[in-house]
């Protein structure tokens, strides 16, 4: 009979991944790679939903017929961008049951499964590789990001291109390579299409990290997709589309609809609700105009207290949890997202009051992301989780700032300086 393993064995056991994650930390990330490949595919396998999907899903099998950039029965679309779309259809056309596009749900695991070492590398090259290994960590263990890539939404591939597109930045500040320019530049592009709000934080994270001889290629670049949207946009509906026009055009008035919001104080009537529903029913060419039309209205009838009270309700469902999952108190759920999102708002708090004078630069940056997107879905909702897991990658820095700092305190108190 095989002898167990003795106490002695499992404490060096344990302590050689104390000292991998101590002094190997990119091997340690490559280890926890792997290892959230194979918990990934556990759960894809055995305890997940067929991938399921709403609007991206609907384009691309319309891209997948031939169809075109279409959505429903209202035609050509610009209610998402064309790069996640474009994405799903591609493993539709080689035949995958757009119903179970398990493959996607795949690839996306397997993509987050790598983000961790990204997020360290990128931490390192800011120059805070102790706040890296530490933000690393806690997306490993951040049990939201083990949901979403089940969810057919860009997500999943946003977050990891826009870590990659990170590193990417101080790569060419180092080893300047013109492939790296054109990543930077398409990608800019296309996360201006599909995000509006980050094209100010990408900005500003080229005009301080990139060489100045790069920015008006990069800019150049980067316009290329923005152009041929446009144009795209002004042949189909007669009038450029510089991002995602239509889901600009109507969200303000779906904000304001009785099914969007946890009280009727913060809605319009259920006969607008129906009426709003009808446009969305009818070509975007015609529908958009009109969905112009009630945004400007309803700014008119609603700004004052009524619409910062809804900003700012909105502004706490984004940070907490939105209101059509206050109902859902099961352990699963408080497991996958309230407990984290507790976590994350106070080491967010702690890093923010603590380490703002030692990390100003990189908690400023954070701070700025974090009010655009917090802004913007405040002034039309935060009906999703997925919209704060955006950013919350991001977050994670600042959360390890916070940890680090308590850490440190904690350990001068118990050595009594």
């Amino acid at each position: 009979m095989l002898n167990s393993p003795s106490k002695s064995t499992n404490i060096l056991y344990l302590s050689s991944w104390r000292t991998l994650f101590a002094n190997n930390h990119e091997v340690f990330f490559i280890y926890v790679a792997i290892l959230h490949i194979f918990v990934r595919m556990i759960i894809l396998a055995f305890f997940s939903d067929p991938p399921h999907g709403l609007e991206d899903l609907d384009i691309a099998v319309h891209l997948a017929r031939g169809e075109g950039f279409s959505f429903g029965d209202r035609g050509p679309t610009t209610c998402k961008g064309p790069f996640y779309p474009s994405f799903l259809a591609f493993f539709i056309w080689i035949g995958f049951d757009p119903l179970n596009l398990w493959p996607v749900a795949l690839i996306q695991h397997i993509l987050l499964a790598f983000v961790p070492f990204l997020m360290y590398k990128l931490g390192k090259y800011m120059g805070y590789p102790r706040v890296a290994q530490w933000a690393a960590l806690f997306f490993a263990i951040h049990p939201s990001y083990l949901y979403a890539p089940k969810v057919l939404e860009n997500t999943s591939l946003l977050i990891f291109l826009s870590v990659l597109w990170g590193i990417t930045l101080y790569r060419l500040r180092e080893n300047p390579n013109w492939a790296w320019v054109v990543f930077i530049g398409l990608w800019l592009g296309l996360s201006w299409i599909e995000k509006p709000p980050v094209l100010l934080p990408m900005g500003l994270a080229i005009l301080l990290i990139v060489p100045r001889k790069y920015w008006l290629p990069i800019g150049l670049i980067g316009f290329l997709p923005v152009g041929l949207w446009a144009l795209r946009g002004y042949l189909v509906f007669g009038y450029p589309t510089w991002s995602k026009t239509y889901a600009g055009q109507s969200s303000l008035p779906i904000a304001w609809t009785p099914s969007h919001n946890p009280s009727l104080k913060y809605a319009l009537s259920v006969e607008f609700e129906c009426y709003v529903d009808s446009l969305l029913h009818v070509a975007e060419a015609v529908s958009g105009p009109e969905f112009e039309r009630l945004t400007q209205k309803i700014i008119k009838e609603k700004i004052g207290p009524i619409m910062l009270e809804k900003s700012m309700m909105n502004a706490l469902m984004y940070w907490w949890i939105p209101w059509r999952y206050w109902g859902n108190n099961s352990l699963s759920f408080w497991i996958a997202r309230k407990i984290p999102v507790i976590l994350i708002n106070t080491f967010f708090l702690l890093g923010v009051v603590l380490g703002f004078r030692r990390y100003k630069g990189l908690i400023l940056f954070v701070l700025l992301v974090s009010a655009i997107f917090t802004a913007t879905y405040a002034f039309y909702h935060a009906l999703y989780i997925r919209y704060k897991l955006d950013i919350e990658w991001l977050q994670l820095y600042v959360c390890a700032i916070g940890a680090l700092e308590i850490k440190q305190r904690v350990q001068r108190l118990l050595s009594g300086d």
